[in-house]
């Protein structure tokens, strides 16, 4: 073999490291002058590949209602207000990561309702193949018991100092200098108020399984987020705020499943991860033979429980549905349409990870459904 081959051969061997270019990220934005100009803007993957189109699908459905491009006027029409205040204010959007092997955005905005909130989701993306990418995956069964201890301690170590008057970084800033720390009020009313808080949300903070942790990927570490203590009500004295931990991958290294290690140490974009269940976040198919469908699975509980949606393509409106995992292996979903027609779900895993089934509208016939 001469050189020139045997350096063409250690090229294509290193494609699956390093030929994958980072994703371009365009945005989706509007503003409404009548909400004292509030701002919207919505992260969308460029390009008409299947991964752009799997990442954009579910990020739409789940975020906006929306499938990409199927708008009457605007991408937020379905989550803005449209009388009165009550609805989404503003919303933005933040690429926390945009690598090779993985892309990992945070959606932040404001909600009006009773009373203002303001929240925000991560989001994290195989490049490769536009799969969510959950804290589940990239560790190890053995690795995620650890894992957890360590954030349970690290917590209920940040709660137990607050308390004794102890100062603790403040996880809304770097926590680089002095006032980025946060004490116990010095006002006996509101110290007092503060103790009930964390002293209820200890045990609660101690015992979680993580499952509603937001999950951040960054280039060298990954960060998890726990939400704060206080009810709405409480929120003026909770200083503790957020509880969010970060952990150098390096140092994860032990407690990382193979695909963990694959993605976050190596950095490869091949990476194989065995998916199971549901883990096909979007999938097409026909109802009845005849009407095109798009179906979403938004998120899968402990509990087996399921969120999901699902539109019908010519109209591209949100169907919102509610999944359980049967004892069987099956999955019922169960559409309660507002002053409609109940209808039902009744979905099997296939072996190549599509769903097929029926569904059901109450009092008539059963229409067959095959998703892909």
């Amino acid at each position: 073999m001469n050189r020139l081959a045997m350096l063409a051969g250690v090229l294509v061997g290193l494609l699956p490291l390093c030929g994958q270019a980072q994703m371009r990220i365009d945005s989706l934005a509007a503003t409404r002058p009548d909400l004292d100009a509030a701002t919207y803007r919505f992260p969308v993957v460029a390009g008409d590949s299947a991964v752009a189109r799997r990442i954009n699908t579910w990020l739409q459905a789940v975020e906006l209602h929306k499938l990409p491009g199927r708008y009457r006027k605007t991408a937020f029409e379905d989550v803005w207000p449209t009388e009165g205040w009550q609805g989404t204010t503003s919303m933005d959007y933040e690429v926390f990561s945009n690598l090779p092997g993985f892309l990992s955005l945070v959606v932040s905005g404001e909600y009006m309702g009773a009373y203002p909130s303001q929240g925000a989701s991560s989001y994290n993306f195989e490049t490769a193949s536009g799969f969510p990418i959950r804290l589940t995956d990239l560790l190890s069964g053995k690795g995620m018991a650890t894992f957890r201890q360590r954030v349970s301690e690290a917590r209920t170590r940040r709660i137990d100092a607050f308390l004794a008057g102890q100062t603790v970084p403040d996880s809304r800033t770097s926590g680089t200098d002095a006032s980025d720390s946060l004490r116990i009020s010095d006002d006996a009313e509101t110290a007092e108020e503060q103790r009930s808080i964390y002293a209820d949300c200890r045990d609660s903070v101690a015992e979680a399984d993580m499952a509603d942790d937001q999950l951040r990927l960054g280039r060298d570490q990954l960060t998890v987020i726990r939400g704060h203590c206080a009810a709405h009500v409480n929120q003026a004295v909770d200083d503790l705020w957020d509880f969010e931990n970060s952990y150098r991958y390096a140092d994860l290294a032990p407690l990382l499943s193979d695909y963990g290690r694959c993605l976050l140490i190596v950095r490869r974009t091949d990476c194989p991860v065995r998916r199971q269940g549901l883990d096909r976040a979007v999938l097409r198919g026909r109802l009845g033979g005849r009407y095109p469908i798009t179906f979403v699975v938004e998120r899968v509980y402990d509990d087996g429980s399921i969120g999901a949606a699902y539109f019908y393509d010519s109209q591209a409106k949100y169907i919102e549905l509610q999944g359980q995992k049967g004892a069987d292996g099956g999955y019922r979903f169960t559409e309660r349409p507002e002053g409609g027609v109940e209808a039902v779900f009744d979905l099997r895993l296939r072996p190549d990870a599509g769903l097929s089934g029926t569904w059901t509208q109450k009092g008539k016939p059963s229409l067959p459904v095959d998703l892909d």
